[in-house]
Order: C-alpha cells, then sequence, then structure tokens
C-alpha cells in the first residue's frame, strides 16, 4: 500500500496523509470524517470525541478483503471508536444475505457487549 502511494506522488505514509486531512476537515467545520478502521483508532485519539467517524470496508473477522485494500473486521474498528460501520459487501454478495446480516449483528454484539 505504501508503494502505491508513492507512486501517485504522495510523501509520508497514508497514516500521515489521514491524519493530515482529518484535522484539516475538522478544522473548516466537518462534522465527520471517512477513515478506514485501520486508521479509526489513531484518527480518534488525534480529533477527540466531536467528529463522527465512518469506516466503510468492514468485514466479518477472519474474512477475506476481496477486492478492496483497506478493510478492518468488526472488532478493530469498533476497538477505534468508530461511530458507524458500512458493510455492504459481505452482505450484498453472500449467498444468503439475510443470514449474513445477522451473523454481522452478532459480531457487533460480541464487540460491543463482549463475548
Amino acid at each position: 500500500m505504501e508503494a502505491d502511494f508513492a507512486d501517485v506522488g504522495y510523501k509520508g505514509t497514508v497514516a500521515e496523509l489521514a491524519a493530515r486531512r482529518a484535522k484539516d476537515a475538522v478544522a473548516h467545520g466537518a462534522d465527520g470524517i471517512v477513515c478506514s478502521g485501520l486508521e479509526a483508532g489513531a484518527l480518534r485519539k488525534i480529533l477527540g470525541q466531536t467528529p463522527l467517524i465512518v469506516t466503510p470496508g468492514i468485514r466479518a473477522s477472519g474474512v477475506a478483503a476481496g477486492d478492496q485494500k483497506r478493510v478492518a473486521d468488526v472488532h478493530t474498528a469498533l476497538a477505534g471508536s468508530a461511530d458507524y460501520l458500512v458493510i455492504g459487501r459481505p452482505i450484498l454478495d453472500a449467498p444468503d444475505p439475510a443470514r449474513a446480516a445477522a451473523a454481522m449483528q452478532e459480531e457487533i454484539a460480541r464487540a460491543v457487549i463482549g463475548d
């Protein structure tokens, strides 16, 4: 991922750019940010509790990323204090979307309430 980042001309790391852009967005009045669950925890520490954090690319624990590079599982995103999880493909692409949605709800409950 970092090599791809350098190839398109960015200096520094993905985490550094995410932090810089998130701080700028909040400074300019944004009520929240969208970021990978991989950066949610670090950004929450930098930004405090006020801005909302929305994390797309959420997968069940142990599930492959598919065609996305910046995915996180439910536990990682919630441990990073994400406010909203975007769970699309794991449900929509499942053979049984209702069962997949129920399984994700159970995983979220375990992450929030504890195992």
